[in-house]
């Protein structure tokens, strides 16, 4: 099968790549031309990186180059942006991830793989479609008992929580208030807790979470989180927890490069390799 990497670092093996190169006109419009030649009997799985419209119209592009050669077999979305606007929050606002979906749609995978979905949503509005949940960054946990937590609804309702937690957002400012343990669904002796999401931007919620879960007298607290966005967010809550556990779906957290202040010592990055990404998406242990 032939592989196209798009908006992810490239590996030194590039057997089965399809390589391309991306160039901008005077105007601004920008063009993407591969420049790996590709065979039209076989199918061709897509992995990408969509963080802004201008990610989404190169995967647009792109899908447009192969499905007049060949057709896309897989399409592996590591993030997908939209996910936080997955229903309308008021009328003078758009279903940003309704839009999204339906361009993707119109690329015709057969498969589409999203890595971490924010709600059930995402994979309802685009078709044939599953989710991979990042659950499995648990298996960085060894040797450890430890129970689940979720800052709120949503996250509950991806993962098994053995607590559940709330906090109180103002839709205008945005700011956070009104922390709190709703529902303990098991008996504590010690553990470690695990506090868990799809995705870390400022990691606010976290840290206001986490003291709460402080006064449970656990052994050791984590935060395991699939999408990390920002350096400053990171920074944050790896001064707050024991220990971080994050992927490098959204950016290469992993390369010391990307750092301005420097990588935590407590901060873990599992990454999703380019054979997990071509056969099958799951995360390196």
């Amino acid at each position: 099968m032939q592989h196209i990497l798009l908006n992810i670092k490239q590996p030194e093996n590039k057997e089965g790549l399809i390589e391309y190169e991306r160039f901008v006109y005077p105007d601004g419009q920008p063009n993407i031309r591969l420049k790996t030649e590709i065979n039209r009997k076989e199918g061709v799985n897509i992995a990408c990186r969509v963080r802004n419209p201008n990610e989404l119209f190169d995967l647009l592009m792109v899908a447009d180059i192969v499905n007049r050669q060949s057709y896309v077999d897989k399409l592996t979305m590591l993030y997908l942006m939209g996910g936080r606007t997955d229903r309308v929050l008021s009328f003078d606002q758009p279903f940003t991830l309704r839009i999204v979906a339906d361009m993707v749609n119109t690329i015709k995978a057969r498969k589409v793989e999203i890595i971490e979905p924010h709600s059930k949503r995402t994979v309802d509005l685009i078709n044939n479609s599953i989710a991979t949940s990042g659950t499995v960054l648990c298996s960085k946990i060894k040797d450890r008992e430890f129970l689940i937590a979720t800052p709120d609804k949503g996250a509950a309702e991806r993962y098994k929580s053995d607590i559940l937690c709330s906090k109180v957002r103002d839709a205008v400012t945005g700011e956070l208030s009104g922390f709190k343990v709703d529902d303990v669904r098991c008996s504590l002796n010690g553990e470690t807790i695990v506090l868990m999401d799809d995705l870390i931007d400022g990691g606010g919620t976290f840290v206001g979470i986490h003291e709460k879960l402080k006064d449970m007298n656990p052994s050791e607290i984590y935060l395991v989180v699939t999408h990390a966005i920002q350096e400053k967010g990171l920074i944050r809550v790896s001064k707050t927890f024991d220990k971080v556990l994050i992927t490098n779906t959204f950016k290469d957290w992993q390369d010391d490069d990307e750092w301005v202040e420097g990588k935590p010592e407590n901060l873990i990055v599992s990454e999703y390799e380019k054979e997990d990404i071509c056969h099958g998406c799951k995360i390196q242990t």
